[in-house]
């Protein structure tokens, strides 16, 4: 009994190890950057650690900018953006 126990421990803690691992895998760093010209958000990672994340996002704000882009919100995220950019297509124009 002592022995089935012991296995039982055993297959919890691996389980929680691969889980854990998995979501490390997946998430990352990344800079969110909100914009209301054009209404869109931009992801730019990923980094890993928060402090590169850190450092880098006013370069990222500075380009933004610099194509006419106003920044309403930037934040540092761990997470997995699906989407790197998202803009509103109402704002898109074609030719």
């Amino acid at each position: 009994m002592f022995g089935f126990f012991v296995f039982f421990v055993f297959c919890v803690v691996l389980f929680l190890l691969l889980s854990r691992k998995q979501v490390q895998k997946d998430s990352a760093w990344w800079v969110e950057i909100v914009t209301s010209q054009p209404k869109g958000t931009y992801y730019f990672g990923p980094f890993s650690n928060v402090e590169e994340a850190n450092h880098a996002q006013s370069g990222y704000v500075e380009d933004l900018e610099g194509e006419g882009s106003k920044v309403i919100a930037v934040q540092v995220k761990w997470c997995q953006p699906k989407e790197l950019t998202i803009v509103e297509e109402e704002q898109l124009t074609y030719s």
